[in-house]
């Protein structure tokens, strides 16, 4: 059923649509099209993770994205796997939105998304980097707390660090990023000054992420206090930082160790394996793939990403009823907030 009210920020005005909420980028649990489309169709904004992915296929899953839905897209990128094909690709499909996380866009790629009629989000973590990426032309400032799941540069909790970063980038448009998970996190964060919302977690607990059943299980059952920022993972890539999950077995044996976690995956034991992008990946310890809903793996092995809003998650619903419910909740609050007068 069609949704038959709107929440009105800068942000629905200047995108175009029926919410402030922005699906988080979330490479694998968003590198199909089905969340995007589901977002898109719910009044949001949806997201297409593009992580590792080549150009080729992303201009695929681009495709079958807007033969399903007339909505702004944002392509997702983790900036030091993004290379020239990929920006070149932006060139040729001009997304309404191209993001960057896990480093700063060049200069150059900035200017020529901006002539190619992109707008630029960055996630940043810390009130400097909001202001280098503001100063540098980017449209929307994600401001990602410590609350927030998987890759995480958060400096401040969420609550801190958003009205510091609405103050030292207005006039930009701001996002609140990191444990926002229902009505309530979304309201309290335009209290804050933030223009929208930027949900992962909450909407990786859908019908529609691709990830394990496994997966979304943990998150169904986790509750906030369950997660750890941790350096497990992916210490073999570039740029490494750490990575908010719901702690598990390889959580709770090497902690206080994770400074002796080896680089070298060849040299770990394989933990399962799954398909991606069409390829068979043979899954290790210590290696930064989360579970796909193709994976045959030991979670308890994996990285379970996760934001400390998880407590509140109790159901796996498609991501419409999600959005509706959690736009609904934050409408009524605000609304009891500011009562009309007569």
């Amino acid at each position: 059923m069609a949704a038959q009210h709107t929440i009105e920020t800068r942000f629905t005005r200047e995108y175009g649509v029926r919410y402030p909420f922005a699906c988080a980028g979330m490479a694998f649990a968003g590198s199909t099209p089905a969340l995007p489309i589901a977002v898109g169709k719910a009044g949001g904004v949806g997201a297409f993770g593009v992580g590792p992915l080549p150009a080729p296929l992303v201009a695929q899953h681009v495709a079958t994205i807007r033969a399903e839905v007339d909505a702004p897209l944002n392509l997702n990128f983790i900036t030091f796997l993004t290379d020239e094909s990929h920006i070149a690709l932006c060139e040729e499909l001009k997304p309404a939105i191209v993001s960057f996380h896990w480093g700063h866009p060049r200069s150059e790629w900035i200017e020529r998304l901006h002539r190619a009629g992109c707008k630029i989000w960055e996630q940043v973590g810390s009130v400097g980097n909001a202001r280098r990426a503001a100063g540098d032309g980017i449209d929307v400032i994600v401001a990602q707390g410590t609350e927030a799941g998987g890759h995480n540069y958060g400096t401040l909790p969420t609550f801190v660090l958003v009205p510091e970063i609405v103050d030292a980038v207005a006039p930009a448009l701001v996002l609140a990023s990191g444990g926002i998970s229902d009505g309530r996190g979304v309201a309290a964060a335009l209290a804050l000054g933030a223009d929208g919302v930027w949900v992962g977690t909450r909407m990786v607990a859908t019908t529609e992420a691709d990830v394990s059943a496994e997966y979304k299980e943990r998150l169904m059952t986790a509750n906030g206090t369950e997660t750890t920022l941790s350096s497990l993972w992916g210490r073999q890539m570039g740029g490494f930082n750490p990575m908010r999950v719901v702690a598990n077995k390889l959580v709770g044996e090497w902690a206080h160790r994770e400074n002796a976690v080896p680089t070298d995956l060849e040299s770990q034991p394989v933990v399962g394996e799954m398909t991606l992008a069409g390829q068979h990946i043979v899954l290790r310890r210590f290696g930064a793939y989360v579970p796909v809903a193709s994976a045959v793996a030991d979670i308890e092995q994996m990285p379970v990403c996760s934001g400390q809003g998880v407590g509140v998650i109790k159901k796996i619903e498609p991501a419409a009823v999600v959005i509706e419910a959690m736009m609904r909740e934050a409408g009524d609050i605000l609304a009891k907030l500011s009562p009309s007068r007569g």
